[in-house]
């Protein structure tokens, strides 16, 4: 985009960062496939399809395996509402929060 601090839906780039993760791996998949130039936007995108999917399907697999598999849900359940948080005061900041090796990952094909 010709405007630095504009974004996908013509929200300024703050905002659609945010965003990205406020709804989880569904709205990171949204502004993924609306986004095509803003690479900050892209980033947050696909960093937040990518960890909310993972910790979508570890919660689900703690969640089936008996007793400790209980407690480990509960901790994946606490882990997902941080990381949530964190993520999105971040994105509504501005600023960059690369998840260890994920963000590495993910900034590898966006930033390349």
């Amino acid at each position: 985009m010709s405007d630095g601090n504009r974004a996908t839906f013509g929200l300024q780039e703050n905002v659609a960062c945010g965003l990205t993760y406020l709804l989880g791996w569904v709205s990171g998949l949204i502004f993924l496939l609306a986004e095509k130039d803003n690479k900050k936007v892209r980033f947050n995108a696909l960093q937040s399809v990518i960890w909310f999917a993972f910790m979508s399907v570890v919660t689900y697999i703690c969640g089936v395996v008996p007793f400790l598999g209980g407690l480990l849900e509960g901790a994946g359940g606490v882990i997902v509402c941080l990381s949530w948080c964190i993520l999105v005061f971040y994105g509504f900041t501005g600023r960059e929060l690369r998840i260890p090796v994920i963000g590495d990952a993910v900034a590898k094909v966006v930033y390349k």
